[in-house]
């Protein structure tokens, strides 16, 4: 008789350890799995409930069970359903990886069209002359500097000495910067008038497309047979 206790004991307990090795089994499985799928196995598994109602002999859903039961199991459902479409793909990375991926090298190896702006504005070499029959003009200071997304500002300071007698015009008129041997006017509003045996300083102020490789200034005489003045531009980065 004892043995056969023993015997009966042994296989219960077997059966306990049999029976938590499957639950755990089933926990681990569950965790593992994505969650839109574990959401579809529990909707499914509520809508089970409201279809049948009695899922074993003690336990009856009844019919306010079985509508509640319905409800969370098509809520259940459509949820997965919705993780499965807007989820990102095995085979797919997702958004933010591919924005990161994308925005690193940006950083390291700025575009040629943003490297530039970070050495303006730049002061070029001055102190040229220019002399003429009763007039002189001396570029005090030349300044480059960012105009707009694909231009670039070329401003002079320059000083006009008067030799004559009597009052000259110092203006915009009397400029021409030759880009790429193409004719600018001047963009700014010099037009000053400088006294007979005086001298007078003003600004003389052109826009230059940004690939512009050579300048030279004219000044008083003008046209495709004029001298101009070379000015030296910085190496484009």
């Amino acid at each position: 008789m004892l043995t056969g206790g023993a015997q009966l004991l042994h296989s219960a307990d077997s059966r306990i350890e049999t029976n938590e090795g499957a639950v755990g089994d089933i926990v681990k499985a569950m965790l593992a799995a994505p969650v839109n799928a574990v959401l579809l196995v529990a909707g499914l598994a509520f809508l089970g409930v409201a279809v049948f109602r009695r899922v074993t002999e003690r336990l009856d859903a009844g019919p306010k069970g079985r509508l509640f039961a319905g409800l969370l199991g098509i809520v259940l459902v459509a949820l997965s359903l919705y993780l499965s479409l807007t989820g990102p793909k095995p085979d797919q990375p997702s958004t933010s990886s591919t924005t990161e991926q994308s925005a690193a090298p940006t950083t390291e190896q700025p575009t040629a069209a943003t490297a530039p702006a970070g050495i303006y504005p730049v002061e070029l070499p001055a102190g040229q002359e220019v002399k003429g029959e009763d007039r002189s003009y001396t570029i005090v200071k030349i300044e480059l500097d960012r105009h707009e997304i694909d231009q670039l500002s070329l401003t002079f300071t320059i000083r006009m000495t008067n030799q004559s007698q009597y009052p000259t015009n110092f203006w915009n008129a009397s400029f021409r910067l030759l880009a790429d041997d193409v004719p600018v006017a001047p963009i700014g509003d010099l037009n000053e008038v400088v006294d007979g045996n005086a001298a007078k300083e003003g600004t003389v102020k052109f826009a230059i497309p940004a690939k512009t490789h050579k300048v030279g200034l004219q000044i008083d005489k003008l046209g495709p047979d004029a001298p101009a003045l070379p000015i030296a531009l910085p190496a484009t980065p």
